[in-house]
Protein backbone atom coordinates (compact mmCIF):
# COMPACT_ATOMS: atom_id res chain seq x y z
CA UNK A 1 0.00 0.00 0.00
CA UNK A 2 1.54 3.31 -1.12
CA UNK A 3 0.62 6.33 1.00
CA UNK A 4 0.33 9.85 -0.43
CA UNK A 5 2.60 11.77 1.95
CA UNK A 6 0.92 15.14 1.24
CA UNK A 7 -2.17 14.09 3.19
CA UNK A 8 -0.39 12.50 6.15
CA UNK A 9 1.65 13.92 9.03
CA UNK A 10 5.42 14.06 9.17
CA UNK A 11 6.89 11.26 11.27
CA UNK A 12 10.21 11.88 13.03
CA UNK A 13 12.09 8.61 13.40
CA UNK A 14 14.54 8.85 16.30
CA UNK A 15 17.68 6.72 15.92
CA UNK A 16 20.07 6.86 18.85
CA UNK A 17 23.43 5.36 18.06
CA UNK A 18 26.50 4.42 20.06
CA UNK A 19 28.84 2.13 18.13
CA UNK A 20 25.97 0.58 16.19
CA UNK A 21 27.74 -0.14 12.91
CA UNK A 22 26.91 -3.87 12.75
CA UNK A 23 23.26 -3.62 11.73
CA UNK A 24 22.95 0.11 11.07
CA UNK A 25 22.74 -0.11 7.28
CA UNK A 26 19.89 -2.64 7.48
CA UNK A 27 18.05 -0.47 9.99
CA UNK A 28 18.25 2.64 7.80
CA UNK A 29 17.27 0.68 4.67
CA UNK A 30 14.16 -0.58 6.46
CA UNK A 31 13.08 3.02 7.08
CA UNK A 32 13.80 4.13 3.52
CA UNK A 33 11.77 1.14 2.26
CA UNK A 34 8.62 2.25 4.09
CA UNK A 35 5.49 2.63 1.98
CA UNK A 36 4.78 5.71 4.09
CA UNK A 37 7.14 8.33 2.72
CA UNK A 38 6.53 11.45 4.81
CA UNK A 39 9.20 10.97 7.46
CA UNK A 40 12.53 12.31 8.64
CA UNK A 41 15.29 10.44 10.45
CA UNK A 42 16.86 12.15 13.45
CA UNK A 43 20.15 10.30 13.86
CA UNK A 44 21.72 11.08 17.23
CA UNK A 45 25.36 9.98 17.32
CA UNK A 46 26.17 9.50 21.01
CA UNK A 47 29.92 9.92 20.38
CA UNK A 48 30.43 6.62 18.56
CA UNK A 49 34.01 5.64 17.79
CA UNK A 50 33.24 3.02 15.13
CA UNK A 51 32.05 3.45 11.52
CA UNK A 52 28.48 4.39 12.39
CA UNK A 53 28.72 7.98 11.13
CA UNK A 54 30.41 6.88 7.89
CA UNK A 55 27.71 4.28 7.21
CA UNK A 56 24.83 6.64 7.96
CA UNK A 57 26.23 9.51 5.91
CA UNK A 58 26.60 7.12 2.99
CA UNK A 59 22.83 7.29 2.49
CA UNK A 60 22.01 10.28 0.29
CA UNK A 61 18.52 11.37 1.20
CA UNK A 62 17.40 14.83 2.31
CA UNK A 63 15.14 13.27 4.94
CA UNK A 64 18.17 11.97 6.87
CA UNK A 65 19.46 14.35 9.58
CA UNK A 66 22.67 13.79 11.51
CA UNK A 67 23.57 15.18 14.96
CA UNK A 68 26.69 14.54 16.99
CA UNK A 69 26.37 14.69 20.79
CA UNK A 70 28.56 17.19 22.62
CA UNK A 71 28.99 14.56 25.33
CA UNK A 72 28.12 10.90 25.77
CA UNK A 73 24.90 10.39 27.76
CA UNK A 74 22.56 7.58 28.76
CA UNK A 75 20.02 6.39 26.20
CA UNK A 76 17.06 8.10 27.86
CA UNK A 77 18.85 11.46 27.96
CA UNK A 78 20.03 11.04 24.37
CA UNK A 79 16.50 10.32 23.20
CA UNK A 80 15.11 13.37 24.97
CA UNK A 81 17.70 15.61 23.31
CA UNK A 82 17.11 14.01 19.90
CA UNK A 83 13.35 14.54 20.19
CA UNK A 84 13.98 18.30 20.52
CA UNK A 85 15.42 18.22 16.98
CA UNK A 86 12.31 16.57 15.55
CA UNK A 87 9.90 18.52 13.35
CA UNK A 88 7.31 15.80 12.96
CA UNK A 89 3.80 15.59 14.35
CA UNK A 90 4.45 11.96 15.33
CA UNK A 91 7.52 10.44 16.99
CA UNK A 92 8.75 6.91 16.37
CA UNK A 93 11.85 5.09 17.62
CA UNK A 94 14.08 2.59 15.87
CA UNK A 95 17.27 1.20 17.42
CA UNK A 96 20.29 0.59 15.21
CA UNK A 97 20.04 -3.20 15.64
CA UNK A 98 16.36 -3.45 14.66
CA UNK A 99 14.48 -3.30 11.35
CA UNK A 100 10.93 -2.47 10.32
CA UNK A 101 8.55 -4.27 7.99
CA UNK A 102 7.77 -2.03 5.02
CA UNK A 103 4.16 -1.21 6.07
CA UNK A 104 4.99 -0.47 9.70
CA UNK A 105 4.50 3.31 9.55
CA UNK A 106 1.54 3.28 7.16
CA UNK A 107 -0.42 0.83 9.33
CA UNK A 108 0.31 2.72 12.54
CA UNK A 109 -0.35 6.21 11.15
CA UNK A 110 -3.72 4.97 9.94
CA UNK A 111 -4.67 4.32 13.58
CA UNK A 112 -4.29 8.00 14.44
CA UNK A 113 -7.32 8.87 12.32
CA UNK A 114 -9.17 7.92 15.49
CA UNK A 115 -8.73 11.13 17.51
CA UNK A 116 -8.95 9.22 20.79
CA UNK A 117 -5.68 7.39 20.02
CA UNK A 118 -2.43 9.04 21.10
CA UNK A 119 -0.05 6.09 21.21
CA UNK A 120 0.37 3.06 18.95
CA UNK A 121 2.64 0.07 19.53
CA UNK A 122 3.01 -3.38 18.02
CA UNK A 123 4.24 -6.91 18.39
CA UNK A 124 7.62 -7.84 16.93
CA UNK A 125 9.68 -10.72 15.60
CA UNK A 126 12.87 -12.06 17.17
CA UNK A 127 15.37 -12.88 14.41
CA UNK A 128 18.10 -15.50 14.71
CA UNK A 129 21.06 -14.16 12.77
CA UNK A 130 22.61 -17.61 12.42
CA UNK A 131 19.61 -19.68 11.26
CA UNK A 132 17.66 -16.65 9.86
CA UNK A 133 14.56 -18.06 11.58
CA UNK A 134 12.13 -15.71 13.26
CA UNK A 135 9.52 -16.11 15.97
CA UNK A 136 6.80 -13.80 17.19
CA UNK A 137 7.57 -12.21 20.53
CA UNK A 138 4.06 -12.41 22.01
CA UNK A 139 1.59 -15.05 20.80
CA UNK A 140 -1.46 -13.66 22.57
CA UNK A 141 -3.39 -10.62 21.37
CA UNK A 142 -1.79 -7.45 22.70
CA UNK A 143 -3.91 -5.23 24.96
CA UNK A 144 -5.43 -2.05 23.58
CA UNK A 145 -7.42 0.89 24.87
CA UNK A 146 -6.67 2.29 28.34
CA UNK A 147 -4.24 -0.45 29.30
CA UNK A 148 -2.04 0.89 32.10
CA UNK A 149 -3.93 -1.04 34.79
CA UNK A 150 -3.60 -4.26 32.81
CA UNK A 151 0.10 -3.67 32.17
CA UNK A 152 0.80 -3.05 35.86
CA UNK A 153 -1.26 -6.04 36.96
CA UNK A 154 0.76 -8.32 34.69
CA UNK A 155 3.76 -7.59 36.88
CA UNK A 156 1.88 -7.67 40.18
CA UNK A 157 0.40 -11.10 39.34
CA UNK A 158 3.95 -12.40 38.93
CA UNK A 159 5.08 -10.83 42.24
CA UNK A 160 7.27 -8.33 40.39
CA UNK A 161 7.59 -4.94 42.12
CA UNK A 162 7.98 -1.69 40.18
CA UNK A 163 10.14 1.21 41.32
CA UNK A 164 8.87 4.53 40.02
CA UNK A 165 9.53 8.22 40.34
CA UNK A 166 6.53 10.52 40.61
CA UNK A 167 5.28 13.89 41.80
CA UNK A 168 4.91 13.56 45.58
CA UNK A 169 3.13 16.92 45.66
CA UNK A 170 0.34 15.53 43.48
CA UNK A 171 0.27 12.06 45.06
CA UNK A 172 0.09 13.38 48.63
CA UNK A 173 -2.29 16.24 47.76
CA UNK A 174 0.02 18.53 49.68
CA UNK A 175 1.24 22.11 49.08
CA UNK A 176 4.53 22.81 47.34
CA UNK A 177 7.67 22.70 49.44
CA UNK A 178 10.15 25.49 50.03
CA UNK A 179 13.69 24.69 51.16
CA UNK A 180 15.85 27.02 53.23
CA UNK A 181 19.62 27.39 52.68
CA UNK A 182 20.06 25.16 55.75
CA UNK A 183 18.17 22.35 54.04
CA UNK A 184 14.97 22.60 56.08
CA UNK A 185 11.66 22.43 54.25
CA UNK A 186 8.18 23.79 54.86
CA UNK A 187 4.99 23.96 52.85
CA UNK A 188 4.57 27.13 50.82
CA UNK A 189 2.48 27.19 47.65
CA UNK A 190 3.71 30.68 46.76
CA UNK A 191 7.48 30.27 47.07
CA UNK A 192 7.71 26.49 47.01
CA UNK A 193 8.20 24.02 44.20
CA UNK A 194 6.64 20.62 43.39
CA UNK A 195 8.68 17.78 44.84
CA UNK A 196 9.56 14.41 43.38
CA UNK A 197 9.83 11.10 45.18
CA UNK A 198 10.44 7.39 44.57
CA UNK A 199 8.05 4.65 45.69
CA UNK A 200 7.63 0.93 45.01
CA UNK A 201 4.42 -0.37 43.45
CA UNK A 202 3.87 -3.82 44.90
CA UNK A 203 0.30 -4.96 44.36
CA UNK A 204 -3.26 -4.26 43.25
CA UNK A 205 -6.47 -4.34 45.28
CA UNK A 206 -9.12 -5.56 42.82
CA UNK A 207 -12.00 -4.98 45.23
CA UNK A 208 -11.26 -1.28 45.74
CA UNK A 209 -9.37 -0.81 42.46
CA UNK A 210 -6.31 0.64 44.14
CA UNK A 211 -2.58 0.15 43.77
CA UNK A 212 -0.58 -0.91 46.83
CA UNK A 213 2.41 1.37 47.42
CA UNK A 214 5.48 0.84 49.62
CA UNK A 215 6.76 4.31 50.51
CA UNK A 216 10.25 4.79 52.02
CA UNK A 217 9.11 8.07 53.57
CA UNK A 218 7.70 7.10 56.98
CA UNK A 219 6.34 10.59 57.57
CA UNK A 220 4.16 10.59 54.47
CA UNK A 221 0.77 12.34 54.57
CA UNK A 222 -1.21 9.30 53.38
CA UNK A 223 -0.42 6.66 55.99
CA UNK A 224 0.94 6.06 59.47
CA UNK A 225 3.40 3.54 58.02
CA UNK A 226 5.11 2.73 54.73
CA UNK A 227 2.18 0.99 53.04
CA UNK A 228 -0.99 2.53 51.62
CA UNK A 229 -3.31 2.32 48.60
CA UNK A 230 -4.17 4.94 45.99
CA UNK A 231 -6.40 4.94 42.93
CA UNK A 232 -4.61 3.93 39.76
CA UNK A 233 -5.70 7.14 38.03
CA UNK A 234 -4.11 9.30 40.70
CA UNK A 235 -0.97 7.18 40.59
CA UNK A 236 -0.63 7.44 36.80
CA UNK A 237 -1.17 11.22 36.93
CA UNK A 238 1.50 11.52 39.63
CA UNK A 239 3.93 9.48 37.51
CA UNK A 240 3.23 11.55 34.39
CA UNK A 241 3.78 14.78 36.31
CA UNK A 242 6.99 13.27 37.63
CA UNK A 243 8.08 12.54 34.06
CA UNK A 244 7.50 16.17 33.10
CA UNK A 245 9.27 17.70 36.09
CA UNK A 246 11.90 15.17 37.15
CA UNK A 247 12.41 12.81 34.18
CA UNK A 248 10.90 9.97 36.23
CA UNK A 249 10.43 6.46 34.87
CA UNK A 250 9.33 2.98 35.88
CA UNK A 251 11.98 0.40 36.76
CA UNK A 252 10.92 -3.24 36.70
CA UNK A 253 12.73 -5.24 39.39
CA UNK A 254 13.16 -8.85 38.26
CA UNK A 255 15.46 -11.69 39.28
CA UNK A 256 18.17 -12.43 36.76
CA UNK A 257 16.94 -14.62 33.89
CA UNK A 258 13.24 -13.96 34.58
CA UNK A 259 11.11 -12.16 32.00
CA UNK A 260 7.63 -10.86 32.67
CA UNK A 261 5.41 -11.18 29.61
CA UNK A 262 1.93 -9.80 28.95
CA UNK A 263 -0.82 -12.28 29.64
Amino acid sequence: MQINSNNYPLVSVIMNCYNGETYLADAVKSILSQTYKNFEIIFWDNQSNDNSAFIYKGFKDKRLKYYYAKKHTSLDCARNVAIKKAKGTCISFLDTDDIWLKDKLSLQIEKFKNKKINLVYSNYYILNQVTTLKKIAYKNKLPEGIIYKQLLKNYFDQKTPILTGLSATYLYRCPREHFTPEGKSFYDDIHGAPCGHFVVLCGYDDLHRRVVIADPALENPLSHDSYYKVSIHRLINAIMLGVLTYDANLLIIEPKGVECKPS
